[in-house]
């Protein structure tokens, strides 16, 4: 992210295991997401860096991964709220023209049967029940919490200057030798 990127940041750690629940080392993780003002990097020739709020990076031994950036909004797309009567259409049918926030992840590893491609949303968040692409994309089980921290200490330790959140998931996918009862989590369409 830009040295100066607007937004509250954001710690996000977990661990990607097998159906065992032992680690996966090595897994690749590709992440992505919305800026504060809902715009995506690389989509529009709006001055936001390419790469902006986009990164990969592999778990280490224990299957563990962490990252900062900033927390992300829920936001609605210019391109589609620009069409008319759209708003009018999505509100007849009992939905919303926003996106809840989340982050999109890509995890990829030898083992994995399929690499798994989704989005993990915040628990709480508002808009999930009236999502514009539609309600069910976020079930509990791909929803995080996020504890905020506003202690002056803690958030100076951090290295912030504005108080931060954390967020903590861990993937728990099928691989080639997890055992059959394991039911692999939906992945949005």
């Amino acid at each position: 992210m830009q040295p100066d990127e607007p937004g509250t940041p954001l710690i996000v750690s977990g661990r990607v295991l097998d159906g065992h629940g032992r680690p996966l080392e090595g897994a690749k993780l590709d992440i992505y997401h919305a800026a504060n003002n809902g715009n995506y990097s690389g989509l529009y020739d709006d001055g936001v860096p390419r790469y902006n709020l986009r990164g990969h990076q592999l778990t280490d031994a224990d299957g563990r991964y962490t990252f900062t950036t900033i927390t992300p909004v829920a936001y609605a797309d210019p391109h589609i709220t620009a069409v008319d009567g759209v708003a009018e259409a999505v509100a007849a049918v009992g939905r919303s023209l926003y996106r809840p926030a989340h982050i999109h992840y890509e995890v990829h590893h030898p083992d994995l049967i399929t690499p798994w491609r989704g989005e993990i949303y915040f628990k709480g968040d508002p808009v999930i029940p009236v999502d514009f692409v539609g309600g069910t994309l976020a079930p509990p089980a791909l929803q995080a919490d996020t504890v905020l921290h506003e202690d002056p200490e803690d958030v100076a330790e951090h290295g912030f200057q504005n108080p931060y959140r954390t967020m903590e998931f861990d993937f728990i996918l099928k691989t080639r030798t997890s055992p059959d009862t394991i039911t692999p989590k939906a992945t949005p369409t």
